[in-house]
């Protein structure tokens, strides 16, 4: 899935996502490919990266 779609489907909400493909340019990474794994509510704890897994929130 691409990040416009996921936008699409959760619009002005938090989600927490797997990258599933990046690539790096100039020292930034772009995300290619994402899996969304469920829509966050904003009472949750925002953990704004998890470094030990591909998963985004």
């Amino acid at each position: 899935m691409k990040w416009s779609e996921c936008r699409e489907l959760y619009p002005n909400q938090f989600v927490k996502l797997k990258v599933l493909s990046s690539y790096i340019e100039s020292g930034q990474e772009f995300i290619k490919d994402i899996e969304v794994i469920k829509p966050v509510s904003d009472e949750w704890p925002l953990n704004i990266f998890t470094a030990k897994t591909a998963w985004i929130i």
